[in-house]
């Protein structure tokens, strides 16, 4: 499946629905919650992208989002890759 044909409302309700629930849910859970507004195929090839993207890591009790594009954090973890590469015992 192309997730480029897909719409943009489709693959942001599956992200707010994950965002949104409070804990960790599940496939079912997210499944239940879009019920009627998406197709479970569709769900399931979504939640499949946002793994492979590393947005979210799925585990044996759920799926948790991990992906955070916050400006702030970005430039630390820049910095810190910068302080790393100069340590002169990381060097090859």
């Amino acid at each position: 499946m192309n997730m480029k044909k897909d719409k943009y409302g489709d693959i942001k309700l599956v992200e707010d629905a994950l965002n949104r629930y409070d804990g960790i849910p599940t496939a079912r859970i997210i499944k239940k919650g879009l019920a009627g507004k998406i197709r479970p195929e569709l769900i399931d090839a979504i939640l499949n992208y946002f793994e492979v993207k590393g947005y979210t890591i799925t585990g044996s009790k759920g799926i948790t989002w991990i992906h955070n594009d916050s400006p702030k954090l970005l430039r630390m973890i820049r910095k810190a890759k910068k302080r790393e590469m100069n340590r002169p015992e990381l060097r090859l």
